[in-house]
Order: C-alpha cells, then structure tokens, then sequence
C-alpha cells in the first residue's frame, strides 16, 4: 500500500540516477550510454585492480574482488561454460554474471560498486565451483587452489589491516567527517533543552544547500547526536526547537554553528 500511494518518492532516485542527458534522451543514446557502462563491470581492472575510485564504495585498494579468487573464477566459468546444458544451477549462476550489472550500467556512475553489490554473491559462487573442480584434479590443479588460499591468507589480512587502519584517515573527506564531528560536538554543547542553529554557510563547503529539513544532508546525524525520539520524528520531523536551519532569528536559546569561507 505505500507503494501505491507513494510512487513518486518511490521512483524519485531512480529518476536521479537514471542515465538520461537530456529531458527526454533518445532511445540509442540511452542504449549507446548503456552499452558502453555495461563492460565495465567484467573488466579485470575493476574486478581485482582498481574497484570503485569512490572512497564511499571502496577502500581505494585492490578491486571488488580479491586477486586470489581469480584463478578460481576462471575454473568456475570453464565448468559453467561445459556443464551449463547439464546442471540447471549452473544456468541460474550463468544468468546471475550476465544480468548482475544491468541496473549499475543504467546509471551515470561507470564502475559503481554499490550498484552492482548482487554480483559479488555470483562471483563467489563461481569461485566456488571452480575451487570443488581445481580440488578434484590432483596435481596442479590441487596445487593452484592451495596456492591461491595462502595468497588469501594474506591478501584478506592486509585488506583488513587497511580498512581498521589507513582506510579511516583517508576516507574522512569522503565522508564529510569535519562537519559530522562539529555536529556531535555542538549537541554536547547545547544540551537537551536549546536549540542547536545550523547556518546554510555550514554546508557551502561541500557545495550543498539545505532545507528545512536537512534531507539528504545528515539529518541522520542530527537525529542521532540530538537524540530526537524517532515516534516525534515519524510524526512531525525534526522538532524546531532542537534543530532548526538558522534565518537570522531566534525564537530559543541555544547554539549557532556556522562556516566562514576561508575554511
């Protein structure tokens, strides 16, 4: 039922990040747009090098895969390709790599990794079945899977010795992590009976102008560091007396957080 009685909140993103250029695109500029996002999300180069360049969506090291795995993915797709007419599990996994990118490659973003997230499990199944069949042949096949596990060892280690290290100094800018700390700070500050004023200037860094109710722009962090009930907030939004976009009056006492340009 909200569905139906919300469809334009509902297809408004999609409107967002759809491919089009123009008010109403040709139909083979959308193909063309399509076709050449779509081969992105087989290239080696995003797969095991390079990923997303996003911080957002990736470490910023190796691809969305890791290396290891590629030997056991190009087994897994030589067993889909000879068994596919045999095995209908494996026709479902065939489909799940052809289609997994279709919704990522309708979009204006090439390699976005949040996009195609779904591909991952096809991948892995993929890599899977080319392990059970490299474990089967005795020799060098046994000897390729136990080679890529160790490689995993320490691939896996040092990817996660990135991502709870280095990862979270460089991703900060990303991850606008200045404002969101000065907005933590400043609800310690005021208390739970002022009101926090938030200057538009606050958010010109980033090149954002708010509304009044702070969407898309951390208005998840000012319900979480204002401690706003999420029963008020469902029924009436962010309470004005808590938090309220600064317009040159002052209706409570409270504090007003601000940005000067030369930051």
């Amino acid at each position: 039922p909200i569905l139906f009685h919300n469809q334009a909140a509902f297809t408004k993103r999609f409107q967002d990040v759809w491919i089009k250029t123009a008010e109403h695109p040709r139909v083979g500029l959308i193909a063309s747009n399509f076709l050449s996002r779509y081969p992105d999300y087989f290239s080696p180069a995003f797969l095991f090098f390079k990923g997303d360049q996003n911080l957002r969506q990736h470490t910023g090291h190796g691809g969305e895969l890791f290396v290891f795995l590629a030997p056991l993915i190009l087994a897994g797709l030589y067993c889909l390709a000879r068994f596919v007419r045999s095995r209908p599990c494996y026709r479902f996994i065939g489909l799940g790599l052809v289609v997994y990118p279709l919704a990522a490659a309708l979009t204006p973003d090439r390699m976005h990794s949040g996009r195609c997230v779904q591909g991952v499990v096809f991948w892995l199944l993929t890599a899977a079945i080319g392990a059970d069949f490299l474990w089967r042949r005795r020799g060098m096949g046994r000897t390729i899977l136990l080679a890529a596990c160790c490689a995993g060892v320490f691939e896996t280690g040092w990817y996660l010795r990135d991502y709870f290290g280095p990862y979270q100094l460089r991703s900060r800018s990303e991850f606008q992590a200045n404002i969101i700390v000065a907005l933590q700070d400043c609800f310690r500050a005021v208390g739970d009976n002022k009101t926090l004023y938030i200057s538009a200037s606050t958010f010109s860094p980033f090149n954002m102008i708010p509304g009044a109710d702070f969407k898309p722009y951390f208005y998840i962090h000012l319900l979480f560091f204002g401690r706003i009930d999420p029963l008020t907030y469902q029924h009436s939004g962010i309470p004005r007396d808590r938090v309220l976009l600064y317009d040159g009056s002052i209706t409570n006492p409270g504090l007003l957080l601000r940005c000067t340009m030369s930051i």
